[in-house]
């Protein structure tokens, strides 16, 4: 059973060996330093010294015993959480209680000298320091002498990745711009678009917010919520992408004109950023056609269609989604069936009507969810 744990615990130190940075050097001719395991080969040949080092986020209740057991291995080191620093040391066997020397410079490191326990294995803990730069390295650094009296030295290194959540603004930036972004594809927002404050029914704005770490390192994945009154958002939340930006559309409300501003914010970052702009006054025409011909009598049971289509100033129709609610007197006394509300597509919308008892006459009323007219047309039945 000895054997057997004895066995595992190589097998444990030789998987974490492999998942770090490693530095050897060949210690031939001699015996070992300290307690760095079996004397060797052949000749008195020493087998060869191995370092190294790897990053682990860990659960809160991990048991230390077993790092990096339960762990995932990570290159990103976070201001507000530990992450783990493990450290392998061996020969053709696991070199057991030694000292290792850690150093780094963008994170505050729990313990700079760690002893290797008796699996082979030593760990600490790091956090990135508030002022840190965007990209380090963490180094382990073992020395012994070797039965020759020569001083030998093996190092490993694993680069990581700072992330500053400093939870009180820091030095986390969020800057928000406002854009015309008209026919350009999403991929090449904001560098394909113009800057712009302007907004209005025919012209919608795109909004976005642009979310950094300490020393501008894109913070992504991260929520922003974005908020206004004058106008209608695409989204009000939103996950930053890999460069850290959260994009929206801004859409007039066709009722409302006059300034106002769009607020972007990361309550977990602490920060927030403004925007103004400037609502127009809409200029969109509605029409309303049925598939009734002039004159045309509607049968008992049958089914007609009502449009309504909306244009801007040019003619040209509005593409922007607009709630528009159909209504006739025979609905409202339950001998007509129509459409409540339809939402236009490409600045069309469309209701199906059918008679189920009304005779003579029905008005179809059409308003649109703005202050575009009300129109109306009333069918023979």
């Amino acid at each position: 059973m000895a054997w057997l744990k004895h066995s595992l615990l190589i097998a444990l130190s030789t998987m974490l060996f492999a998942c770090g940075g490693d530095g050897s050097v060949d210690l031939s001719g001699g015996g070992n330093g300290g307690d760095s395991g079996d004397s060797g080969g052949d000749n008195g040949a020493t087998p060869t010294a191995a370092i190294g080092i790897g990053l682990y986020s860990c659960p809160d209740d991990i048991d230390t015993a077993v790092i990096p057991v339960g762990c995932e291995q990570t290159n990103t080191v976070p201001s507000d959480s530990d992450t783990y620093v493990v450290v392998t040391l061996s020969n053709s066997t696991s070199i057991v209680n030694e000292l290792v020397n850690l150093s780094t410079t963008s994170a505050e490191l729990d313990a700079e000298t760690i002893l290797i326990g008796a699996n082979g294995v030593g760990q600490t803990t790091m956090r990135a320091r508030s002022g840190a730069t965007n990209a380090d390295a963490v180094t382990a650094t073992y020395s012994y002498t070797n039965s020759g009296d020569d001083s030998t030295t093996v190092s490993a290194s694993e680069n990581y990745q700072v992330q500053i959540n400093s939870g009180n603004g820091g030095q986390n930036t969020l800057q928000l711009a406002l854009y015309d972004c008209n026919g350009v594809a999403r991929d090449q927002i904001p560098a394909g678009c113009s800057t712009a404050n302007s907004l209005s029914i025919e012209s919608p704005l795109t909004a976005v917010a642009r979310l950094s770490y300490t020393g501008g390192t894109p913070a992504a994945n991260e929520l922003v919520s974005l908020a206004t009154s004058n106008a209608d958002l695409s989204a009000e939340t939103i996950l930053t992408n890999q460069q850290g930006l959260a994009i929206a559309t801004l859409f007039a409300q066709l009722e409302t004109t006059g300034a106002d501003s769009i607020t972007a914010s990361n309550d977990d970052l602490g920060v927030n950023a403004t925007a103004n702009y400037q609502v127009g006054q809409a200029n969109l025409n509605m029409e309303l056609s049925s598939s009734l011909a002039n004159g045309e009598t509607l049968g008992s049971d049958a089914t007609a269609s009502f449009s309504a289509t909306i244009t801007d100033g040019d003619g040209n129709l509005y593409t922007t989604p607009i709630a528009i609610a159909f209504s006739s007197s025979c609905s409202t006394q339950d001998l007509a069936d129509i459409s409540d509300s339809v939402t236009t597509v490409n600045g069309v919308a469309t209701a199906i009507y059918q008679a189920t008892g009304c005779s003579g006459s029905d008005t179809i009323t059409v308003t649109p969810a703005s202050a575009l007219s009300t129109h109306k047309t009333t069918p023979s039945i």
